[in-house]
């Protein structure tokens, strides 16, 4: 939903002006503000050339929050949040100069509008109504989409409802992704509830003991764009701590009814990681971990990340990489207490093989340095390297769930980025 700036002033104003027979309680204003610098020694996005060599890239990313929450009485609360996410050098004030690139519009979106309702009806219901972030767990299949570069944000038009029990909490959700009647399909698409896109599921989470999280989930994804694609996705989630032990381990299958033509909805993911905190200076910590995500083999579509926030490189995906096998490891200490040192190795490997013989793809390596010069303001720096294998170039489909295949040289690739934010 875009609309103008002064529009989404406006309603601010008329919400805190609320006259005290609305029950105003209270109001707080808060916002953000994150700007990272990337720079990439080749185009390593993963799509058609990657890495293919003499060519880089570099850009100034920059995502700016207001938000104003409104308490009432009855535990009920409105929340307004607007935000504007930019790269410097496009949409700017400086076009006299004759290559500046003018305002085209208003760039201010409607992020978050909800009401939300707590204690409802007297029981321990919360209820969610409107645009809202929706996360659940570690983010693994459903997240807010503010990891690494690109932090667009991501948030869900609809209802969500939990329950709070005495152990855990249930959660059911209703999100339309895509509204075929709201103007934002290609025209090829026509209206009806048939052609819209939309989310459903139960999350439960049961926190009965101490240090530790279960969670159980099913996640219903209908695209009607694609002729009425259902994919349901049924998960476990497990994560806590033992001693000095920390663990965070996911497993999910997906099933579901797929149109004529189309392979069948069928694939499986699992995602592990144990850790191990040593009590020494620097407080180190070290981890290894495995990823897999099942790709398709002609007669199974891949597994669907349908709305991760996990990234698991900087190099092949946006958070949707699939149709792959991942080991991770590495080690983290704070030589100050506001300054953390992290150094990850990743090693990539293609599940269903896109061409060649070679189903190696390649090794990351990360090293990432964060500094809080405060408690709002922080500061970060990060490296990372690819060593390419020889499937890059035979050509591989890790992207968009294992839909978009790539193939170039077998050139390494470097991304450096710098980053600072704010939040209030």
């Amino acid at each position: 939903m875009r609309i103008s700036l002064i529009a989404i002033l406006a309603a601010v104003t008329v919400m805190m002006a609320v006259p005290a027979f609305a029950d105003l309680q209270n109001v707080e204003v808060g916002g953000s503000l994150r700007i990272r610098g990337n720079w990439y020694t080749q185009e390593a996005t993963g799509g058609p050339g990657f890495m293919d060599a003499g060519t880089s890239s570099r850009s100034v990313e920059q995502r700016t929050t207001i938000s104003v929450t409104a308490d009432f009485t009855n535990d009920t609360s409105a929340v307004i949040e607007i935000d504007s996410y930019d790269v410097w050098g496009e949409d700017t004030n400086t076009p006299g100069y004759g290559v500046g690139v003018a305002r085209t519009g208003a760039d201010v979106s409607l992020y978050q509008g909800y009401l939300q309702m707590r204690e409802a009806w007297g029981r321990p219901l919360t209820l969610t109504i409107g645009r809202q972030e929706v996360m659940f767990g570690s983010e693994w299949l459903v997240g807010n989409g503010d990891t690494a570069a690109a932090f667009t944000g991501l948030s869900y038009d609809g209802v969500t409802a939990t329950y709070d029990y005495d152990s855990g909490t249930v959660t059911a959700l209703w999100l339309m992704i895509a509204d075929s009647n709201a103007g934002g399909m290609p025209g090829a698409i026509g209206g009806g509830e048939d052609n819209d896109v939309a989310l459903y599921g139960l999350y439960g989470s049961y926190t009965g003991h101490e240090n530790h999280t279960i969670d159980a989930y099913w996640l219903f994804l209908r695209d009607g764009t694609l002729d009425s694609l259902d994919i349901h996705t049924l998960g476990l989630r497990g994560a806590g701590n033992i001693d000095a032990w920390d663990y965070e381990a996911e497993i999910a299958f997906q099933t579901g009814d797929e149109p004529a033509g189309m392979p069948d909805v069928s694939a499986w993911a699992l995602n592990l990681e144990v850790g191990y905190s040593f009590d020494a200076n620097y407080n180190p910590r070290v981890f290894l971990g495995v990823a897999f995500f099942e790709g398709a083999d002609g007669g199974d579509m891949a597994f669907n990340r349908l709305f991760s926030d996990w990234e698991y490189s900087e190099f092949l995906s946006n958070g949707d990489i699939s149709n792959t096998l991942i080991f991770r490891g590495g080690v983290g200490f704070q030589p100050r207490e506001n300054i953390g040192i992290d150094v990850l190795l990743s090693w990539f490997e293609e599940d269903e093989e896109a061409g060649g013989t070679d189903d190696d793809i390649g090794v990351e390596l990360g090293l990432y340095l964060t500094y809080d010069y405060s408690e709002d303001v922080s500061f970060s720096v990060g490296w990372a390297h690819f060593f390419a294998d020889n499937d890059t170039t035979d050509g591989f489909m890790v992207a968009g769930s294992g839909t978009a295949a790539a193939g170039g040289d077998d050139d390494d690739a470097d991304y450096l980025f710098i980053e600072t934010g704010i939040s209030f």
